[in-house]
């Protein structure tokens, strides 16, 4: 759109950029019930741990006024502008249980609980619809996510459930597993409530976010391992799900 001699333009080409370290302590615990001698029961707590970072603003914002005039717009440049975010692994707890049907064969599952909600803290940077007449931020300077933030992830729960073959020959022993596993999407969704329905920002967002219906994600797991004597291991995984392929090899060497 040009007013003048000045472009606006309508779909300005901006980002962030996050080139940076830190560090953080975590904690992880777990316990180990065995109520018979072929069954086993086990918990574990991942602790959430955080890593602040600063993330650098690049390129030109759409800046949307709309008191007195809803048609007004006005492109701002916001390079160099920095600030420090919060880069979150969330906490996790699982339960599960394994079952060795026989000498050769186990049967396992295991429920585990992903807070992703923790992922919002009070730094959660709002970068479109910077403009303080959309009622998402607490001010320019910081540009953080009022309280209570329009903006969530919900918590989900995934599943597991595999099992293990092992053949026992003199000098080694050779396992083959196989099992399957639940990935519910855990989107970021926007809420609206608090902010200025009359704005732009609230319907774009709203399209933005909460189009897309969120489904349950399921893939498919195979592995194969073999232990020379007790001195090597060798393992092999492979994971394949509708929205990820992957292929692990490790090693383990006991020198004494």
């Amino acid at each position: 759109e040009r007013r003048g001699d000045v472009i606006i333009e309508s779909n300005p080409r901006n980002g962030t950029d996050t080139i940076d370290f830190d560090s953080a302590q975590s904690v992880v615990v777990g316990g180990l019930y065995k109520p018979h001698r072929t069954v086993s029961v086990g918990a574990t707590y991942h602790k959430r741990v955080g890593f602040e970072v600063d993330t650098t603003l690049f390129g030109v914002f759409l800046r949307t006024r709309v008191p007195g005039d809803p048609d007004t717009r006005e492109s701002v440049t916001r390079t160099g502008d920095k600030f420090t975010v919060d880069y979150v692994m969330p906490s996790r707890w699982a339960l599960g249980a394994s079952w060795r049907a026989l000498p050769t064969f186990t049967v396992l599952a295991d429920l585990a609980r992903i807070n992703y909600s923790e992922r919002l803290t009070d730094r959660f940077l709002i970068v479109d619809f910077q403009d303080p007449d959309a009622g998402l931020i607490t001010d320019e300077e910081t540009r953080v996510c009022k309280q209570p933030c329009n903006f969530s992830i919900s918590d989900v729960f995934e599943t597991h459930v595999g099992a293990e073959y092992r053949w026992y020959r003199p000098g080694f022993t050779m396992a083959f597993r196989g099992g399957m596993f639940s990935d519910p999407d855990h989107p970021l969704r926007f809420q609206s409530g608090g902010n200025n329905p009359d704005h732009p920002a609230d319907p774009i967002l709203n399209f933005r976010f909460n189009t897309q219906q969120p489904k349950t994600h399921y893939g498919f797991t195979a592995g194969w391992g073999l232990a020379l004597k007790n001195f090597v291991q060798v393992d092999t995984a492979f994971s394949l799900g509708d929205d990820a392929t992957e292929f692990v090899v490790s090693t383990v060497i006991r020198i004494r």
